[in-house]
């Protein structure tokens, strides 16, 4: 019966400092105002601290649970190289390379078949490049047509060979090694080609092509920044306790926690200060709280 009785009674306690929190969150210390000296001992947890006897008070208390803590700031800023990878959809490009010499790039039918008679009598190889549309192509009877857009292909390759040629191109693999050549401000350019065996699918069944991949992209090398902060605590200061802690939580003297926050200083620190809690003092009467003055920040 008596361990329900504390439960009962720790569960009134956290609803009212719950309560109280909320209300100081609000308010700050005024919140105290016209509430019971018990109140402040519950939110508190401690009775205070007895700072003057006053013939208009019955009682004139300090409370507080703040806590100092100073911190320790250093800003770097490291420059480094860095780059931006830029594709350039001019010397990017696919095609296939299928069995009879033809290339063919997406959207291209390799085969067309006019019937004469149930039967194919010749076989044409046409190169679309320079048509719009394949409907072109002469409506002969019994005729295939094999198309393509070999001078097409042809043309973007050898673009592609001589931009290499002409602004050194190098492989992707080779990238790390231009990046750490080239200065900052400046651009160099590096290329993959590919190729692949796949199924390609006529009209007569499938068929096995080679698929060429080429990708060209210019990299522009330009100067790069990242800020970091590098955070101490030189000490931290219950106003309670009365007593100085490091950052590690060690009890340490007024004297040293100075003697911290110098040295960080002359490290090139910046000090920080950051308050916790508060504290107040609570003028008392008939057990109720008449007037609250704040402690200065």
């Amino acid at each position: 019966m008596k361990k329900i009785y504390l439960l009962i009674i720790a569960f009134v306690l956290s609803i009212f400092t719950s309560c109280a929190s909320v209300g100081v969150a609000l308010k700050g210390s005024n919140y105290f105002e016209n509430k019971k000296e018990e109140d402040l001992v519950k939110y508190f947890k401690y009775e205070g601290e007895s700072i003057d006897q006053s013939e208009e008070y019955d009682k004139v208390l300090h409370f507080t649970n703040k806590v100092t803590t100073m911190f320790m700031d250093k800003t770097t800023t490291k420059k480094f190289k860095n780059r931006i990878y830029k594709l350039m959809p001019e010397y990017t490009f696919s095609f296939f390379e299928l069995y009879d010499g033809c290339y063919l790039s997406g959207g291209t039918n390799h085969l067309i078949d006019i019937l004469y008679n149930g039967r194919i009598d010749k076989i044409i190889n046409r190169d679309i490049s320079q048509n719009e549309s394949q409907k072109e192509v002469t409506k002969e009877p019994g005729v295939r047509y094999h198309t393509n857009n070999n001078s097409e292909i042809r043309a973007k390759v050898k673009s592609f060979n001589n931009f290499i040629q002409q602004y050194g191109a190098v492989k992707e693999n080779d990238d790390n090694i231009m990046f750490d050549r080239t200065s900052i401000g400046n651009t160099y350019y590096i290329y993959e080609i590919k190729t692949n065996r796949t199924a390609h699918a006529d009209n007569d069944g499938s068929s096995t092509a080679i698929c060429h991949n080429y990708k060209l992209q210019s990299v522009s090398v330009y100067e790069d920044s990242k800020t970091s902060t590098e955070t101490h605590v030189a000490y931290i200061y219950n106003y309670k306790e009365k007593q100085y802690t490091d950052e590690k939580g060690n009890q340490i003297s007024e004297e040293q926690a100075l003697a911290n926050e110098k040295s960080y200083l002359n490290e090139g620190f910046e000090n920080r200060k950051k308050n916790k809690g508060m504290a107040l003092t609570a003028y008392i009467k008939n057990g109720i709280i008449v007037k609250i003055v704040p402690d200065e920040q």
